[in-house]
């Protein structure tokens, strides 16, 4: 396990729908961005049981000790995806400025990498 990145209590990284992995990681064929048990096989290598949350087939809930920044890598009615709280994910949600933070993105990015083998 990586001491980049820790697994939380369930939930906790949670909120709304930020984007699917194929928006994080364009290396992904549509096919490998989409793949419900192969998202779930890399979490599960990397983090163990997956928890089950509310309408979500699994999820796990994530710091990036680096950023500070939590998320959820979860797989749902569409697919593989990740989510955040929408203040702390939104450029400006108060405003209804709904783009990623960069930051956010960024982490989310590495993240997919290193699960896809990559570092950190």
């Amino acid at each position: 396990m990586s001491s980049q990145y820790l697994r939380l209590s369930a939930g906790i990284g949670g909120g709304v729908k930020l984007c699917g992995r194929a928006h994080v990681n364009p290396t992904l064929s549509p096919t490998d961005a989409l793949d419900v048990e192969r998202f779930r096989r890399k979490l599960e290598a990397r983090f163990g049981r997956p928890d089950h949350v509310a309408d979500a087939d699994y999820s796990y809930s994530v710091r990036d000790n680096l950023t500070g920044v939590e998320f959820e890598a979860y797989s749902a009615q569409s697919g593989p995806a990740y989510g955040g709280t929408p203040a702390d994910s939104f450029v400006d949600f108060d405003q209804d400025d709904y783009r990623i933070k960069p930051e956010v993105f960024r982490t989310l990015a590495a993240f997919d990498a290193w699960l896809e083998g990559g570092q950190p």
